[in-house]
């Protein structure tokens, strides 16, 4: 592999002036030959790199006067490699939970290439949606054992290492995303705090249930250091979204497997929100603290049109309901919302993002593109439900409810932001729900713990 990458070095300096860029190159090329190497390998592969790359995604590479998009060339890569993987098994493509829905969405996103306002956009989102399904269907064939499935598990551990040292970097320097009243919001390396907050809300579901399925062991301590590390990343990302996500999560999860706890701890929150301005004041007059200079509760309770973006989304999404009407069965074509939005405000300074997947896709794909992807989202929702009761009186059964924890959390989430073009969470959700679909294929009621 040394050689390799010496060599393609070589190769790529004689057409780039940038040395850099030279061994970026190379070690692209090393990537591609890696990813083809061994299937599943290169699954782990792609899951775990592809987080630390995303703060590059909108990023390009010169080779002479030829331009290169790094997360374009990232999602053609993997589309080639899933294609070639899925060549080899794709007599039983078929019969993969949510198959068809994924096509119907795919074709309908193909199709708005004829009458969209933005054909770059339609692209970039058509090949983000292609490698999506491709990970999901390669993930259902490679991860198909204890061992495989425990591998996966690894792979999304190690792929947090890079962007948690980034946000501790952030965190210690100072040097996170800042924007008007909020500064200092950590993002690793990923391309905003927003996406990292949702991914973390993944992670901390998917490997929180794994760990509670093992038991108790000797890392036990090192994996409850490493979630309070977590956590502690979530809520300095001061993405409302994630939290709302997360504590949906939990509330699935709590309600399942401790409905009397959970439902005393929700009547405790609720006299602590609801007396929070009182205690707020005797803080004040008392101890001379104010509880709401707090960066975290500052977040979840200022109202400034800067710091609190709810109203300005509710803005956007009452202007642009009245576009989906212009165009309510088809819509302006898949990734043209953007495009959409800006002719309807002609403002520099004016938000441009749906922060909403479901307006956004109403607006991009109509009401047939709208109407596939709930029937998607339910049919998951069903996989996920009837995965759960396969596996009763087995531990991987806490594995699913974590899974259908965030699966409601990211419902909920996809109301406030723009999940389905957040490349890392998407690959590694619908990876996590291939391999947890495919869990009553070989878990036993006898089977060892995780």
């Amino acid at each position: 592999m040394t050689v390799v990458v010496f060599l393609s070095t070589a190769v790529f300096a004689l057409f780039s002036k940038n040395m850099i860029t030279a061994l970026a190159l190379a070690l692209f090329v090393c990537f591609t030959v890696a990813l083809f190497a061994y299937e599943e390998f290169g699954l782990y592969l792609l899951l775990a790199l592809r987080p630390m790359m995303d703060i590059f995604g909108d990023r390009t590479i010169l080779i002479g006067s030829t331009s290169f998009n790094i997360a374009a060339a990232t999602g053609v890569l993997a589309i080639g490699w899933c294609a070639f993987v899925l060549m080899q098994k794709r007599s039983w493509l078929s019969n993969k939970p949510v198959f068809w829905s994924f096509v119907a969405l795919l074709g309908i996103s193909a199709a708005s290439l004829l009458w969209t306002q933005s054909l770059t956009s339609s692209v970039y989102e058509l090949i983000r949606l292609v490698s999506i399904i491709g990970i999901y269907l390669v993930a259902c064939a490679v991860i198909t054992t204890r061992e495989q499935f425990t591998r996966f598990i690894h792979t999304l551990i190690l792929s947090l290492v890079i962007p948690v040292v980034f946000g501790l970097y952030q965190i210690a320097t100072h040097t996170g995303f800042s924007f008007f009243d909020l500064s200092n919001r950590v993002y690793g390396t990923f391309g905003h705090p927003n996406v990292f907050g949702f991914y973390l809300v993944l992670m901390i579901s998917i490997m929180g249930s794994f760990a509670i399925a093992k038991g108790k062991n000797r890392t036990s301590g090192i994996a409850a250091v490493g979630f309070l590390l977590l956590a502690a990343m979530l809520a300095l990302t001061y993405t409302r979204g994630a939290w709302l996500g997360m504590l949906v999560a939990l509330l699935v999860v709590g309600f399942a497997r401790v409905p009397k706890r959970v439902l005393v701890v929700l009547i405790l929150g609720s006299i602590i929100s609801l007396s929070a301005p009182i205690l707020n004041r005797w803080a004040l007059t008392t101890l001379g603290v104010d509880v709401g200079k707090v960066p975290v509760i500052s977040r979840l309770m200022q109202s400034n049109n800067e710091a609190n973006s709810i109203d300005w989304r509710f803005g956007v999404w009452h202007e642009m309901t009245a576009k989906f009407r212009e165009r309510p069965l088809l819509g302006y074509g898949l990734g043209s919302f953007t495009k959409v939005r800006e002719l309807q405000v002609n403002d520099h300074y004016a938000s441009t993002e749906a922060h909403n997947d479901y307006l956004r896709l109403a607006v991009e794909t109509g009401i047939v593109g709208l109407g596939i992807y709930v029937l998607l989202l339910f049919l998951v929702a069903r996989a996920l439900i009837r995965t759960y009761h396969a596996l009763a009186g087995s531990s991987y059964q806490l594995i699913v409810l974590g899974m259908l924890g965030f699966f409601a959390g990211f419902l909920a989430m996809s109301f406030f932001d723009n999940l389905l073009q957040g490349t890392p969470v998407m690959w590694a959700m619908w990876a996590s729900l291939a391999a947890v679909f495919n869990l009553p294929g070989w878990v036993h009621l006898d089977s060892k713990k995780p």
